[in-house]
């Protein structure tokens, strides 16, 4: 569930649900569209995008996000940056084929 900035959410989750909110700053996110470029977007509008058949690669990059957050170890910003990098560039890819479509391979 991707929700953009000023947005007005509240979360209600049943107990046997599990999972990860990972909450970014506009400055955030605006410099890492600027890297991307124009044709890579997908957090400046409402969106759900099933994990699918990369449910075990983005659970794992979820959980190396956390301890990384978690822990201080030399580089931290950087790498909090780069894993965050790879959340939006997989984002950003499914929010590209839902609009765009590509034919089975």
């Amino acid at each position: 569930q991707v929700l953009p900035p000023l947005c007005v959410h509240g979360f209600r989750f049943s107990e046997d649900v599990e999972g990860f909110v990972v909450t970014l700053s506009a400055p955030l996110v605006s410099h890492l569209q600027a890297q991307l470029g124009s044709t890579v977007d997908g957090l400046h509008t409402l969106g759900s995008y099933p994990a699918g058949k990369d449910s075990d690669y983005l659970n794992s990059l979820f959980v190396r996000l956390q301890e990384e957050y978690a822990d201080d170890q030399p580089a931290r910003d950087m790498m909090l940056h780069a894993l965050v990098s790879v959340l939006l560039v997989w984002v950003s890819r499914q929010a590209i084929q839902r609009r765009h479509p590509r034919a089975p391979r």
